[in-house]
């Protein structure tokens, strides 16, 4: 059998939701990025909509939106918390990490906002993935949202399959709205596995190395797909290109 990944839901109906639904990440650009021009009218130099590090980045994995209408709250000069999920405001279970398990440690800071409490999302999702696989947690950096963002990690989803969001608040007691169907967060599998480290200088063969992939960028027009035909040289040698690429 192919391998896959495969996102499994608890809750019963939620699959008939079609903005609920994971999606391939490509399919999840944040909205700021079509308005960009591939090309400066001024300089005509390219944009950030022509680098593929960051596209390619984008385009990797799978986003999951939220699941459901939810606002969350706290308030850090009393303490007090309270989240609504849902139209009884009780679709998903919403807990926090207390500060004594990171915020007593760390300031914690993203967007230049300080993060001001840590809520936990219990998920209806669960990720099943081959033997060997796991998942990067990966924030929506590139979505720039100021009112919250999930913390990153690891999870061994080939043995352990709940992805239950930690979810950094920004706010000072205002309240947070997230609309069912926003991208919440970025789910890229990956296989597991190390590589040792070395630390050299460039040898005559590593300058060889070297030629080919400077020969096209100098070559070729700035922005006229240089970067692209040496990923299109890859995918017809042996090694083909990784198995979880969605473009």
């Amino acid at each position: 059998m192919p391998q896959k990944i495969s996102f499994v839901t608890t809750v019963p109906g939620l699959l008939d939701i079609q903005e609920c639904l994971p999606i391939p990440a490509r399919k999840a650009f944040p909205s700021w990025l079509s308005k960009i021009p591939p090309t400066d009218p001024i300089f005509e130099s390219s944009t950030v909509r022509r680098c593929p590090g960051i596209i390619d980045y984008l385009s990797s994995g799978f986003v999951l939106p939220m699941w459901a209408d939810t606002r969350l709250q706290y308030n850090p000069s009393t303490g007090y918390w309270q989240t609504h999920s849902g139209h009884n405001g009780d679709l998903t279970r919403w807990e926090t990490h207390g500060k004594e398990q990171f915020l007593d440690y760390v300031q914690a800071q993203q967007l230049g906002r300080e993060v001001k409490l840590v809520f936990k999302a219990v998920s209806p999702w669960r990720i099943i993935t081959p033997p060997g696989w796991s998942v990067y947690q990966i924030p929506l950096h590139y979505h720039f949202d100021n009112q919250f963002s999930v913390m990153g990690g690891v999870i061994d989803t080939d043995i352990y399959h709940e992805i239950n969001q930690q979810v950094m608040y920004f706010g000072d007691g205002e309240e947070v709205l997230i609309e069912r169907g926003t991208p919440l967060v970025m789910y890229v599998p990956f296989k597991r596995g190390s590589l040792p480290l070395e630390v050299r200088s460039a040898t005559d063969n590593d300058n060889k190395l070297f030629q080919k992939p400077d020969a096209h960028l100098a070559t070729k027009f700035v922005g006229h797909g240089a970067y692209r035909k040496l990923q299109k040289d890859r995918e017809n040698s042996k090694n083909g290109r990784s198995l979880w690429r969605t473009k």
